[in-house]
């Protein structure tokens, strides 16, 4: 089980928990349509905008982080939340035991989330670019500011 950060989507086993939830929700999305991996973004957003989300989430009710990964995946296909899931969201994710920046990368999002259809990025930063990143001198806590606030100028590069 590895971490390569301490945000969102970045160790296994939050991966292993996102993959749980998206066979669930793959029950109550268009055939052949992932959470995780949508092909066709929009039918995914439709399908949960019409009540796909509000029956997925029961089967996370004992489960903070996979309740609050639910919302957040929704949220980055551009979903509209209602407020009840928006505070939901901001309840799991104290109740979660994540680690301090994707706490405020979800806290980020449930202050700002423009709830218009619009996709939320929470520039999580994936393996592969998080050792490229170091690689040319990006420290942790560059990393780590830049996932909570999305300015890429806390990255420092081309500032040498």
């Amino acid at each position: 089980m590895g971490c390569w950060g301490f945000g969102l989507f970045q160790s296994d086993s939050d991966l292993d928990l996102i993959g749980e939830i998206d066979g669930i929700a793959q029950a109550h999305l268009p055939s052949d349509s992932s959470l995780q991996y949508p092909e066709n973004r929009d039918a995914v957003r439709d399908a949960l905008d019409g009540g796909a989300l509000s029956q997925i989430l029961p089967h996370f009710s004992n489960s903070p982080p996979a309740t609050v990964y639910t919302i957040v995946m929704a949220m980055q296909l551009g979903c509209k939340i209602s407020d009840e899931q928006r505070k939901t969201l901001g309840k799991q994710v104290k109740k979660g035991m994540f680690y301090d920046v994707a706490q405020q990368q979800v806290e980020r999002a449930v202050k700002e989330y423009p709830n218009d259809g619009t996709p939320w990025e929470f520039n999580s930063v994936g393996l592969l670019d998080t050792m490229s990143l170091k690689g040319a001198g990006v420290t942790d806590e560059q990393l780590d500011k830049f996932m909570v606030s999305g300015d890429t100028n806390e990255l420092g590069l081309g500032q040498k």
